[in-house]
């Protein structure tokens, strides 16, 4: 962000954070408000799977195999990244990656 901020003189002050967890790990938004109950619970499988997979195929396929539809999984600048949806929210995290 803060390079596309500066690449295109965007007169913004970026302030990172840490992501606040619900102790399921879930990452707290307003987008987890439109999932039922049963779908926050299933939705907490996606920081599981970013934090337990070997591998972006791996998190994958556990990913799937808990019902959620799998936009991507990937592994960019020491980040692992997903993008999943589940009933008609699209829902993405992020997490340290060696």
């Amino acid at each position: 962000m803060r390079e596309l901020v500066e690449e295109f003189f965007i007169p913004t002050e970026i302030v990172p954070c840490p992501t606040v967890r619900a102790a399921s790990g879930l990452a707290e938004s307003s987008r987890n408000e439109r999932l039922s109950p049963a779908g926050r619970e299933k939705a907490a499988a996606l920081y599981r799977a970013l934090t337990e997979g070997r591998d972006p195929a791996e998190v994958r396929r556990i990913l799937e195999n808990e019902g959620l539809t799998v936009e991507y999984v990937e592994e960019h600048w020491g980040r692992r990244l997903a993008a999943v949806f589940l009933e008609g929210v699209r829902l993405i995290d992020n997490v340290p990656w060696p």
